[in-house]
C-alpha cells in the first residue's frame, strides 16, 4: 500500500478509502504481511485481473473526447509527467503546506 501510495501521489487514508468499492467487488485484496503486521499488501484479485485488457482502452477513449491533436496531447503528456516529477510525495517534507490538505488554508494555487 505504501508503494501504491508513493507511485500514486495519495496517502494512506485516502488510499483505504478508494480501495473499498473495488475490494467489496472482488476486484483488489488487502492483507497483512505476515513479516510486518504495519505493511498491508494489496493484490490484483483474478476478477480485476480480467479487466486489465479493458483497462487498458481507458486511456485512448479519454484520448479521444479531448480532441488534441496529436503533437499537443505529446506536449502535454510531456508537461504533466514533467509536473508530476516536481511533485512532493507523501513521504517527503511532511510539514509543507503542499503537502497536506489539512495545511491547505496557509497553501496558495
Amino acid at each position: 500500500m505504501k508503494e501504491l501510495g508513493r507511485i500514486l501521489y495519495l496517502d494512506s487514508g485516502t488510499l483505504t478509502s478508494l480501495l473499498t468499492k473495488p475490494e467489496s467487488k472482488g476486484y483488489v485484496s488487502r492483507s497483512r504481511d505476515p513479516g510486518d503486521e504495519r505493511m498491508v499488501i494489496v493484490s490484483l484479485a483474478p476478477e480485476g485481473e480480467a479487466l486489465k485488457e479493458q483497462a487498458g482502452k481507458v486511456p485512448e477513449s479519454v484520448g479521444s473526447c479531448v480532441r488534441l491533436p496529436p503533437e499537443d496531447a505529446m506536449e502535454l503528456a510531456r508537461i504533466l509527467r514533467k509536473m508530476m516529477a516536481g511533485l512532493r510525495r507523501p513521504d517527503q517534507d511532511r510539514g509543507s503546506p503542499m503537502n497536506s490538505s489539512r495545511n491547505s488554508s496557509s497553501a496558495s494555487v
